[in-house]
């Protein structure tokens, strides 16, 4: 689960990016993969001709993960508890969720319960948090997130490198969510 809300600018999003396509080239031909976005709305994998199951991780899917990544916009919003969803209903072994931590956006937490309700879930919750360094309460969500599944927290951080990319090439901003 990818975070394309509007909070992951100043590379934070190219990060995300970088790493999600680095952990992807890691996989052989005979490992699946499956990637949803979320912001205002879910964005399954290959939106908006989405897949409809994983996708075993030959050159062409990989080539056309890089090439879905590169289309990749951002939204205000924040549909985290639709993502892990659409996540669990996947059927995963093991879910890496990448975000900046900012996931409790609703005054009576609901977002946040989604994702610490392990209840129905037989996977675990890798969080990483995206240039969370120094906000504590959006490391201790992905703390929590995380422990609550089995999962591991890391953090990461955003290289010079990411921010610059970002400047020069900046995804659009929709300040409205989309229609989809």
């Amino acid at each position: 689960m990818l975070d394309n809300s509007g909070s992951m600018h100043s590379g934070r999003l190219e990060t995300m990016i970088f790493e999600t396509i680095k952990s992807v080239e890691a996989l052989n031909s005979k490992q699946q993969f499956y990637v949803i976005f979320y912001s205002d709305t879910v964005y399954p994998l290959f939106f908006p001709q989405p897949a409809n199951e994983f996708v075993r991780a030959t050159k062409k899917n990989k080539r056309l993960l890089r090439q879905w990544l590169d289309t990749v916009e951002m939204y205000p919003g924040n549909a985290v508890d639709d993502a892990i969803r659409a996540a669990t209903a996947t059927r995963p072994d093991v879910v890496y969720f990448l975000t900046d931590g900012d996931v409790n956006t609703t005054k009576d937490g609901r977002k946040l319960k989604a994702l610490l309700d392990a209840t129905n879930r037989s996977f675990s919750i890798h969080t990483f948090g995206m240039g969370t360094g120094g906000n504590a309460e959006h490391e201790e969500n992905l703390r929590r997130i995380a422990e609550a599944s089995g999962g591991t927290y890391r953090q990461v951080d955003v290289t010079p490198a990411m921010m610059e990319l970002a400047k020069k090439h900046p995804r659009s901003y929709h300040k409205k969510k989309s229609n989809r």
